[in-house]
């Protein structure tokens, strides 16, 4: 792997334990989460390599604060769409290429924006999965 590489290609951290697993050589007989991040580290772009990440917080009980804050996400190289569990109305929807710190909901205004009815599908298909 050359110094300074970058990757454009979207890892989660459940990606590390199958990466860790093929630099040891170590085959496992269970289906994991995760992709080794092994061919982009080698400078390839596999045709079949993820277009979106699911993303889940679980309510926490702990602090009264976060009570029923509880969410999915699908987070994609340009949106994010947050769908909360029990806060109903309150999803969010950002373009991240014009909104990169997520400033603008784009569900706050009187438009639905065209993108989120198929962003709403691919999290229902993540969640699936």
């Amino acid at each position: 792997m050359p110094a300074g590489q970058v990757v454009d290609e979207m890892a989660a951290i459940v990606d590390l334990a199958p990466t860790l697993l093929e630099f040891a050589e170590v085959s496992v007989d269970r289906k994991l989460d995760g992709r080794s991040l092994v061919p982009l580290l080698k400078g390839e772009s596999p045709d079949d390599w993820r277009d979106s990440l699911l993303v889940e917080y679980n309510t926490d009980t702990v602090f009264p604060r976060v009570k029923n804050m509880g969410y999915h996400a699908v987070r994609t190289s340009r949106w994010k769409y947050i769908r909360y569990n029990d806060l109903k109305g309150m999803d969010e929807l950002y373009d991240l290429k014009n909104d990169p710190y997520e400033m603008r909901n784009l569900l706050s205004g009187s438009e639905t924006p065209p993108i989120l009815p198929s962003l709403q599908a691919e999290l229902d298909r993540l969640l699936s999965e």
